[in-house]
Protein backbone atom coordinates (compact mmCIF):
# COMPACT_ATOMS: atom_id res chain seq x y z
CA UNK A 1 0.00 0.00 0.00
CA UNK A 2 3.07 2.22 -0.44
CA UNK A 3 4.34 3.27 -3.70
CA UNK A 4 7.05 4.33 -5.72
CA UNK A 5 6.80 7.52 -4.37
CA UNK A 6 7.36 6.17 -0.86
CA UNK A 7 9.80 3.50 -0.90
CA UNK A 8 12.28 4.95 -3.34
CA UNK A 9 13.01 7.38 -0.69
CA UNK A 10 13.42 4.66 1.87
CA UNK A 11 16.08 3.09 -0.14
CA UNK A 12 18.13 5.97 -0.89
CA UNK A 13 18.02 6.82 2.55
CA UNK A 14 19.02 3.62 3.88
CA UNK A 15 21.72 3.01 1.14
CA UNK A 16 23.57 6.49 1.87
CA UNK A 17 22.63 6.10 5.99
CA UNK A 18 20.61 9.06 6.37
CA UNK A 19 17.53 9.73 8.63
CA UNK A 20 13.94 10.06 6.84
CA UNK A 21 11.44 12.27 7.55
CA UNK A 22 13.73 12.49 10.86
CA UNK A 23 13.80 8.90 11.96
CA UNK A 24 16.50 6.63 11.66
CA UNK A 25 17.30 4.42 9.38
CA UNK A 26 19.93 1.31 9.07
CA UNK A 27 22.39 1.67 6.85
CA UNK A 28 22.42 -1.20 4.34
CA UNK A 29 22.55 -2.33 0.85
CA UNK A 30 18.89 -2.45 -0.63
CA UNK A 31 17.33 -3.91 -4.05
CA UNK A 32 13.87 -2.09 -6.07
CA UNK A 33 12.57 -4.55 -8.15
CA UNK A 34 10.51 -2.27 -10.21
CA UNK A 35 8.14 -4.54 -11.82
CA UNK A 36 5.09 -2.09 -12.76
CA UNK A 37 7.83 1.11 -14.01
CA UNK A 38 10.35 1.12 -17.01
CA UNK A 39 13.86 2.14 -16.00
CA UNK A 40 13.38 6.00 -18.01
CA UNK A 41 10.53 6.33 -15.01
CA UNK A 42 12.49 5.29 -12.62
CA UNK A 43 15.86 7.23 -13.60
CA UNK A 44 13.77 10.89 -13.76
CA UNK A 45 11.94 9.37 -10.29
CA UNK A 46 15.70 8.69 -8.92
CA UNK A 47 17.08 12.18 -10.63
CA UNK A 48 14.14 14.39 -8.93
CA UNK A 49 14.61 12.59 -5.18
CA UNK A 50 18.52 13.19 -4.81
CA UNK A 51 17.60 16.71 -6.57
CA UNK A 52 15.26 18.08 -4.46
CA UNK A 53 15.18 15.57 -1.47
CA UNK A 54 16.12 17.40 1.77
CA UNK A 55 17.68 14.01 3.66
CA UNK A 56 19.56 13.52 0.64
CA UNK A 57 21.53 17.03 -0.20
CA UNK A 58 25.11 16.86 0.28
CA UNK A 59 25.05 12.45 -0.02
CA UNK A 60 26.71 11.02 -2.42
CA UNK A 61 25.77 7.39 -4.45
CA UNK A 62 27.77 4.57 -2.83
CA UNK A 63 26.63 1.85 -5.50
CA UNK A 64 24.38 0.11 -2.63
CA UNK A 65 21.03 0.86 -4.61
CA UNK A 66 20.27 -1.94 -6.81
CA UNK A 67 17.13 -2.59 -9.55
CA UNK A 68 15.29 -5.53 -11.05
CA UNK A 69 12.96 -5.01 -13.52
CA UNK A 70 11.74 -8.51 -14.12
CA UNK A 71 11.23 -11.28 -11.57
CA UNK A 72 9.65 -14.65 -11.35
CA UNK A 73 7.11 -15.60 -9.96
CA UNK A 74 6.87 -17.12 -6.19
CA UNK A 75 6.04 -20.48 -7.58
CA UNK A 76 8.42 -20.16 -10.13
CA UNK A 77 12.25 -19.99 -8.67
CA UNK A 78 11.88 -15.97 -6.87
CA UNK A 79 13.21 -17.25 -3.53
CA UNK A 80 16.04 -19.22 -5.28
CA UNK A 81 16.60 -15.92 -7.05
CA UNK A 82 16.15 -13.41 -4.11
CA UNK A 83 18.67 -16.25 -2.51
CA UNK A 84 21.24 -16.27 -5.24
CA UNK A 85 20.95 -12.02 -4.97
CA UNK A 86 21.87 -12.14 -1.16
CA UNK A 87 24.44 -14.33 -1.64
CA UNK A 88 26.38 -12.37 -3.92
CA UNK A 89 25.57 -9.20 -1.59
CA UNK A 90 25.77 -9.79 2.24
CA UNK A 91 25.08 -6.37 3.18
CA UNK A 92 21.79 -6.25 1.36
CA UNK A 93 19.40 -5.80 4.57
CA UNK A 94 16.06 -4.10 2.49
CA UNK A 95 14.70 -5.81 -0.63
CA UNK A 96 11.35 -3.78 -1.85
CA UNK A 97 8.77 -5.70 -4.41
CA UNK A 98 6.91 -3.32 -6.71
CA UNK A 99 4.23 -4.72 -6.50
CA UNK A 100 3.10 -8.10 -4.94
CA UNK A 101 0.70 -8.41 -7.74
CA UNK A 102 3.46 -9.09 -10.62
CA UNK A 103 5.08 -11.96 -8.09
CA UNK A 104 2.03 -13.82 -6.77
CA UNK A 105 1.02 -17.14 -8.59
CA UNK A 106 -2.61 -17.86 -10.21
CA UNK A 107 -4.98 -18.41 -7.54
CA UNK A 108 -6.49 -22.20 -6.66
CA UNK A 109 -9.66 -22.83 -4.73
CA UNK A 110 -8.94 -21.31 -1.69
CA UNK A 111 -7.91 -17.42 -2.00
CA UNK A 112 -7.40 -17.20 1.74
CA UNK A 113 -4.63 -20.00 1.81
CA UNK A 114 -3.01 -18.42 -1.26
CA UNK A 115 -2.80 -15.13 0.66
CA UNK A 116 -1.20 -16.47 3.04
CA UNK A 117 1.17 -18.76 1.51
CA UNK A 118 2.10 -16.17 -0.43
CA UNK A 119 3.36 -13.71 2.20
CA UNK A 120 4.74 -16.78 4.67
CA UNK A 121 7.11 -17.99 2.03
CA UNK A 122 8.77 -14.48 1.66
CA UNK A 123 8.33 -14.03 5.28
CA UNK A 124 10.93 -17.74 5.96
CA UNK A 125 12.85 -16.23 3.59
CA UNK A 126 12.99 -12.74 5.32
CA UNK A 127 13.57 -14.31 8.36
CA UNK A 128 16.03 -16.74 7.43
CA UNK A 129 18.58 -14.24 6.54
CA UNK A 130 17.65 -11.51 8.71
CA UNK A 131 16.44 -8.70 6.28
CA UNK A 132 13.18 -6.79 5.50
CA UNK A 133 10.54 -7.57 2.63
CA UNK A 134 8.45 -4.50 1.85
CA UNK A 135 5.91 -5.37 -0.72
CA UNK A 136 3.99 -3.06 -2.39
CA UNK A 137 0.49 -3.32 -3.11
CA UNK A 138 -2.59 -2.21 -3.89
CA UNK A 139 -5.80 -0.81 -1.86
CA UNK A 140 -9.64 -1.31 -2.38
CA UNK A 141 -11.10 1.68 -3.61
CA UNK A 142 -14.28 1.35 -1.13
CA UNK A 143 -12.68 2.64 2.57
CA UNK A 144 -13.21 0.73 5.44
CA UNK A 145 -13.75 1.54 9.28
CA UNK A 146 -10.59 -0.45 9.64
CA UNK A 147 -8.19 0.85 6.94
CA UNK A 148 -6.30 -1.99 7.12
CA UNK A 149 -9.32 -3.81 5.42
CA UNK A 150 -9.08 -1.82 2.69
CA UNK A 151 -5.91 -3.60 1.57
CA UNK A 152 -7.04 -5.90 -1.75
CA UNK A 153 -6.81 -9.54 -1.45
CA UNK A 154 -8.08 -11.81 2.01
CA UNK A 155 -7.31 -11.20 5.37
CA UNK A 156 -4.49 -14.17 4.71
CA UNK A 157 -2.53 -11.44 3.58
CA UNK A 158 -2.76 -9.54 7.21
CA UNK A 159 -2.11 -12.58 9.24
CA UNK A 160 1.01 -13.60 7.72
CA UNK A 161 2.64 -10.34 7.23
CA UNK A 162 4.76 -8.74 10.19
CA UNK A 163 3.58 -5.37 9.64
CA UNK A 164 1.04 -3.57 7.39
CA UNK A 165 1.59 0.23 6.29
CA UNK A 166 -1.08 2.50 4.31
CA UNK A 167 -0.45 5.89 3.44
CA UNK A 168 -3.64 7.52 2.38
CA UNK A 169 -4.37 11.40 1.01
CA UNK A 170 -6.96 13.10 2.75
CA UNK A 171 -8.59 13.77 -0.45
CA UNK A 172 -7.95 12.29 -4.50
CA UNK A 173 -6.53 16.12 -5.40
CA UNK A 174 -4.88 16.56 -1.83
CA UNK A 175 -1.70 17.37 -0.32
CA UNK A 176 -2.09 16.24 2.99
CA UNK A 177 -2.20 12.13 3.81
CA UNK A 178 -1.56 10.12 6.74
CA UNK A 179 0.65 6.63 6.91
CA UNK A 180 -0.31 4.23 9.27
CA UNK A 181 1.47 1.20 10.68
CA UNK A 182 0.62 -1.45 12.76
CA UNK A 183 2.35 -4.82 13.29
CA UNK A 184 2.50 -7.64 15.57
CA UNK A 185 5.38 -5.76 17.92
CA UNK A 186 3.97 -2.45 17.20
CA UNK A 187 1.17 -0.51 18.10
CA UNK A 188 -1.40 1.29 16.16
CA UNK A 189 0.40 4.54 15.09
CA UNK A 190 0.43 7.46 12.03
CA UNK A 191 2.49 9.74 10.70
CA UNK A 192 1.21 12.61 8.96
CA UNK A 193 2.88 13.67 6.48
CA UNK A 194 2.16 16.23 2.87
CA UNK A 195 3.14 15.60 -0.53
CA UNK A 196 5.50 18.63 -1.61
CA UNK A 197 7.93 18.37 -5.12
CA UNK A 198 7.24 15.52 -5.77
CA UNK A 199 8.07 14.04 -2.46
CA UNK A 200 6.63 13.65 1.14
CA UNK A 201 7.20 16.12 3.88
CA UNK A 202 6.95 15.10 7.47
CA UNK A 203 4.49 17.29 9.55
CA UNK A 204 4.44 15.79 12.83
CA UNK A 205 7.63 13.97 13.36
CA UNK A 206 6.60 12.12 16.49
CA UNK A 207 8.83 9.84 18.60
CA UNK A 208 12.69 11.22 18.28
CA UNK A 209 13.44 8.02 18.60
CA UNK A 210 11.67 5.64 16.16
CA UNK A 211 13.30 4.09 13.64
CA UNK A 212 11.30 3.34 10.05
CA UNK A 213 13.67 1.33 8.71
CA UNK A 214 15.65 -0.90 11.37
CA UNK A 215 12.17 -1.19 12.94
CA UNK A 216 10.95 -3.33 10.12
CA UNK A 217 14.35 -5.18 10.08
CA UNK A 218 13.70 -5.64 13.84
CA UNK A 219 10.08 -7.19 13.22
CA UNK A 220 11.60 -9.82 10.56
Amino acid sequence: TLSLHDALPICLCATRGVDLWGYKTLRCKALYCCLEDTKKRIRKRYDALVATAEELCGTAPVGWLDFRFQCPKLNNGLVEELEQYIGENPECRLIVIDTLLMITPPMNDSPYANDYNNIVALKKFADKYEIAIVLIHHTRKLKAKDPFDEILGTSGLNGAADAMMILSRDGRTESRGTLKYTGRDIGDEEISLEFHDGDWRIIDEGEEDSSLVSRIIDLV
